[in-house]
């Protein structure tokens, strides 16, 4: 999935925020599907 190698890419710094990042590309893809369906 892109979204692990996005962030493979990501420093060590922003490898703390996997869990962020994770939860909001989750929501993101949520919402996303929800729209689809709706619309």
């Amino acid at each position: 999935m892109w979204v692990n190698k996005y962030i493979d890419d990501c420093t060590d710094e922003d490898l703390n925020d996997r869990d962020f990042i994770a939860s909001v590309v989750d929501r993101a893809i949520f919402h996303f599907a929800i729209n689809s369906i709706c619309n």
